[in-house]
């Protein structure tokens, strides 16, 4: 007789356990990576170039503002922070008082139609040279620096949550976003050297026509011209340093590791990355000065508030341009 073989027995799944804790989604984290090759030949040098176009700064500069007008609410409330610690640490108010005098001043020293105008923009200039920072308060110098690095800070991570479409608060801002302050002063002070070069040439330049060492026109076209090519060395070294202020704020990220990572991902749009951060100053001035002059020719009274609240709201555009040129490399 044929044995009987036991049926078998079907596997049945176990149902999950209320206990069982569900698995957590993994968030990608943004990281920098750098390139493999180090070298690039000269043929894929150019291809690359021609193929891999980074936008326009008019496009990302649209694409700033627009980042920051979508979530005004939360940025207006970081900004407000900002001006009240600066109220409190480091604005003297008292030197507002001048600039109706600096107004007057330079329009007697102008004649015929345009003379209130060129009373208002030598004004917005005084401004700009900070003619109302006064010298009451030693320290405010100090304090100036402080909060623009911690805000700064806060800026860089809202845009990065912000650019991710990720909800947060403004004290998540001030909270989370303060942990990378080491390595982004070590990176300010890595701008700070390189700057050197600059800072050579025009002392130079300066030194030698102040103290008559060069007295032809030819001697001096030659001083200037080489303190023109310092300067332009300094700012072609520069323009990846800066941009790694943003890297150096992701998880884990060291200072020289990130600067080199970034100056790799950046070295065949090195020119282009030159142009368009020297834009960035250009379209701020020219927007600071639309903004301030009208009320420096019609209110004067109140301009030097006006240019306060429009170099706080500079920096933020800035922070948000540069980002912006910085995803673009990525």
């Amino acid at each position: 007789m044929a044995k009987k073989t036991a049926p078998a027995k079907a596997k049945t799944k176990k149902a999950p356990s209320a206990k069982t804790p569900a698995v957590q989604p993994v968030t990608a984290v943004r990281r920098l990576r750098l390139p493999k090759r180090k070298h690039v030949p000269r043929k894929l040098r150019k291809q690359a170039q021609a193929g891999a176009k980074l936008p326009s700064a008019f496009k990302i500069f649209w694409a700033a503002l627009k980042i920051l007008r979508k979530n005004w609410k939360l940025f207006l409330g970081m900004l407000v922070i900002y001006a009240i610690l600066r109220l409190i640490f480091s604005l003297d108010t008292s030197e507002f008082s001048t600039v109706t005098t600096a107004k007057t001043s330079f329009t007697l020293l102008a004649h015929g139609h345009w003379s209130a105008l060129f009373g208002g923009v030598a004004t917005f200039a005084y401004l700009l040279g900070g003619g109302t920072n006064g010298t009451g308060n030693p320290s405010a110098g100090i304090y100036e620096i402080m909060f623009g690095i911690m805000l700064s800070l806060a800026f860089i991570w809202a845009l990065r949550q912000a650019y991710a479409e990720h909800r947060f608060r403004v004290r998540d801002a001030f909270y989370r976003g303060m942990y990378p302050l080491v390595p982004f002063v070590l990176t300010l002070l890595l701008i700070g050297i390189q700057l050197l070069p600059m800072v050579v040439g025009i002392l130079l330049y300066v030194t030698v026509v102040n103290n008559g060492i060069i007295v032809s026109g030819f001697e001096q076209v030659g001083w200037g011209f080489l303190a023109f090519l310092l300067s332009v060395w300094s700012l072609y070294i520069i323009c990846p340093t800066i941009l790694s202020l943003y890297a150096v704020c992701l998880p884990d990220a060291t200072p020289w590791a990130t600067t080199r990572a970034v100056r790799q991902v950046a070295r065949l749009h090195r020119w282009a990355i030159l142009r368009k951060m020297l834009f960035l100053p250009i379209a701020l001035l020219l927007g600071s000065a639309i903004l301030t002059v009208p009320f420096i020719l019609f209110l004067t009274v109140i301009s030097p508030w006006i240019f306060f609240l429009v170099s706080m709201l500079a920096l933020l555009v800035a922070h948000s341009y540069l980002y912006g040129l910085y995803r673009s490399l990525l």
